[in-house]
């Protein structure tokens, strides 16, 4: 079963990079790359943030481990920041096409 869902998961992740390759190349034809990866990579942080986040709480709350606290906080932020930036870039489409 272990092999069935690796296989699966494999396969899911070179899915999703050919139609984010496709997407990316089509943000590059129209000039708008940088709002495009914002786009995707934004609230993939804010996932691997609540994954991290959580496994940090079953493993045992330490704050001693200053370092691993950074990293999330880090995962936090530049997630936040990403898909605001990618919110901002829509915002300004909408008012000039309007």
């Amino acid at each position: 079963m272990d092999k069935v869902f690796t296989i699966l998961l494999v396969i899911g992740l070179l899915t999703f990079l050919v139609i984010t390759q496709e997407y990316y190349l089509k943000g590059v034809r129209k000039g708008d790359l940088l709002e495009r990866f914002a786009r995707v990579t934004g609230p993939r942080f804010l996932g691997i943030f609540i994954v991290d986040s959580i496994l940090f709480y079953m493993q045992g709350i330490d704050l001693n481990n200053w370092y691993r606290l950074m990293i999330i906080l880090a995962e936090l932020v530049l997630g936040i920041l990403l898909v605001i930036y990618s919110r901002k870039e829509q915002r300004q489409q909408v008012k000039l096409i309007e």
